[in-house]
């Protein structure tokens, strides 16, 4: 069996009574200790209602990727219906160019309220629903980073830099897709959410075994493919806790509208866990929202992965 790779998400949540500032340093902080301890990626999540430290974290990606020497950087993911195809096109390309390899981009099926579109776009698209928006969006993005010879030469629209190299694309969602053609797609990796419905192991190991079996079917290749949970972490000799009476490492009313199936427990749980997971859906990254508020205990939940995982410092 293949070791396991634990990268993370962040939606930028902490106790109230840090600020914004204090948060975004702790941001940097963490993804910088995340690298080194030997974590795959450091994913932080575009929300225009949970930070007080970002909306869309773009802006902090080059940063992060700067301070850091291996862990993949990048968005997970970009409110697609809600921007300008063109824009993404040109950010993470240049992004992709300056960090060769370690720029992700994941493209989400969501989009903020009508007021924010409205902002976010200057107008807002109504006529379109959001589906319609998605794959519209989608074809354009892609064929911004596939065809930049013919667009050049066709009305010299530039993704510049010129032959650059392209982020790493991740399709994100609870759902693995069918609404987009894979002959008409750059490269594309897949990240499966688990902890934003109230699925079980066994019907997430159909959906992905059936989508793995058709994607061969389509591609003659296995598809890269992750899982996204949620969790805390507990010290002590009880293997697993739940919440209780609110007094735990995490705020649990905070979270408890999107957040499900999460992980709470002690390391051995933690390790038992994601074992299980990996025999059952055949996938050996897994992504972690980590639901403590306090710096110091995300920082302690690291060390806990890192070392019960035999994640790969940076030498």
């Amino acid at each position: 069996m293949k070791a396991i790779k634990i990268g993370l998400i962040d939606f930028g949540a902490r106790y109230s009574k840090y600020h914004s500032v204090h948060i975004l340093n702790d941001i940097i902080d963490y993804a910088i200790h995340a690298d080194k301890l030997g974590f795959s990626r450091y994913w932080m999540a575009e929300h225009h209602y949970l930070s007080r430290a970002w909306s869309n974290p773009e802006m902090l990606l080059p940063v992060i990727a700067g301070m850091t020497r291996q862990i993949n950087v990048g968005v997970a993911g970009i409110l697609l219906p809600a921007h300008s195809p063109y824009r993404i096109a040109l950010n993470f390309k240049l992004l992709g160019t300056l960090f060769p390899g370690r720029i992700d981009l994941g493209i989400a099926n969501s989009a903020p309220h009508k007021d924010m579109m409205r902002r976010l776009q200057d107008h807002a698209e109504e006529s379109a629903d959001r589906q319609t928006l998605f794959i519209r969006k989608i074809k354009e993005l892609f064929e911004y980073f596939l065809r930049e010879q013919e667009l050049f030469e066709e009305d010299d629209t530039l993704i510049p830099p010129y032959k650059g190299t392209l982020p790493n694309i991740w399709n994100l969602g609870t759902s693995l897709p069918d609404h987009i053609s894979l002959n008409e797609a750059p490269p594309l990796h897949f990240c499966k959410s688990f902890f934003h419905n109230r699925s079980t192991l066994e019907k997430e190991t159909v959906i992905i075994n059936t989508f793995r079996d058709k994607y061969y079917a389509l591609t003659g290749k296995d598809p890269v493919l992750n899982v996204a949970f949620a969790g805390f972490y507990t010290p002590g000799k009880k293997k697993q806790r739940r919440y209780d009476n609110g007094q735990n490492r995490a705020h649990a009313v905070s979270f408890s509208n999107y957040v499900h199936n999460s992980i709470e427990g002690n390391a051995d749980f933690f390790y038992d866990t994601l074992h299980n997971y990996q025999e059952k859906l055949k996938v050996n990254e897994f992504i972690f929202l980590d639901l403590s508020y306090s710096f110091e205990e995300r920082r302690e939940t690291l060390n806990m992965l890192s070392e019960s995982f035999s994640l790969t410092p940076v030498s």
